[in-house]
């Protein structure tokens, strides 16, 4: 699956290589790696229906506090599961990207998802408690009137785009991790620093992949789309003590479409990571030739 890395790319040219990798390479990903993807997309796809089903029957399910925990637990377990998924997928096509072996790339996946994790939860604090005191000082100074309103949503905007600006860097810190071999927590200020240095390339690819992802997700989820429209509209009428308008089987098409969506993610994750390979690449040889002329310089 090698094709030339160390080159000077722009964010269509990632794209581009990213594509042509994926669609040449398409037969053999799906051979080789069709264990995590089957894994991450019925992990994905039972969790998709439980936390439905936990939305939908929130106020039955609060009546029977055991079932309410039983699937409350499920749902945990399966958010574990699927990063577990994802950690194996990833660490499955960086064997097949770098020089290392499936059993030292999983031992990185592991820790990079739990380093994500935590930077994840570390972020959900820090919006939750600038957002809240925010919050609380308009309440108590002007009560929620409309401009507190407004500023409350500038505050939410800004925070949101602070977060993410300051998270861009960490995309060249994970395939970097995985290409060079050195240890993360150790290394991380130092390749922090170099994708601060590309932030530019690095929102850009991710905002073309976001919008990418947007529209092939309204294609892909459509019928889970329907069918949960369906699924509402049929449990307000039985609230109404009208009877059920689903067909017999409807589980099974939930359950078909739940998967259809899964097996898109699984894909678009991996193309996702073959960006981030070519924009990794592209960043370290901008650093070589920068470094190359610094010394040329001096």
């Amino acid at each position: 699956m090698n094709q030339e890395l160390y080159k000077n790319r722009n964010v269509s040219a990632c794209f581009a290589a990213a594509y042509n990798l994926f669609i040449t390479n398409l037969t053999k990903i799906a051979r080789h790696l069709w264990m995590p993807i089957v894994a991450f997309s019925v992990a994905y796809a039972l969790l998709l229906n439980v936390r439905l089903h936990l939305l939908l029957h929130v106020d039955e399910l609060l009546q029977d506090l055991g079932e309410f925990f039983a699937l409350w637990s499920g749902n945990l377990l399966l958010n574990l599961l699927l990063l577990s998924a994802v950690a194996w997928i990833v660490s499955a096509l960086m064997s097949r990207l770098n020089s290392f072996g499936l059993k030292q790339n999983l031992r990185r996946g592991f820790v990079l998802t739990g380093f994500s994790l935590c930077v994840a939860i570390v972020c959900a604090i820090l919006f939750a408690g600038v957002c809240g005191a925010v919050y609380l000082g308009l309440s108590s100074i002007a009560g929620m009137s409309v401009v507190s309103k407004v500023v409350i949503g500038i505050v939410v905007l800004v925070t949101l785009c602070v977060m993410i600006f300051f998270l861009l860097p960490l995309n060249f810190v994970s395939m970097k991790y995985f290409m060079d071999g050195g240890r993360l927590l150790p290394s991380l200020r130092a390749w922090y620093h170099v994708g601060m240095h590309h932030v530019g390339l690095l929102f850009a690819t991710v905002l073309v992949a976001f919008i990418l992802f947007c529209m092939l997700s309204l294609v892909f989820g459509m019928p889970l789309y329907v069918l949960t429209h369906a699924q509402i509209a049929s449990i307000d009428g039985l609230r109404m003590g009208d009877a059920s308008i689903l067909p017999d089987g409807f589980s099974w098409m939930m359950g078909g479409a739940s998967l259809l969506y899964g097996l898109f993610m699984a894909f678009f994750i991996l193309w996702n990571i073959l960006l981030n390979y070519y924009v990794y690449g592209s960043i370290e040889q901008s650093e070589r030739e920068r470094l190359k002329t610094k010394i040329n310089k001096q």
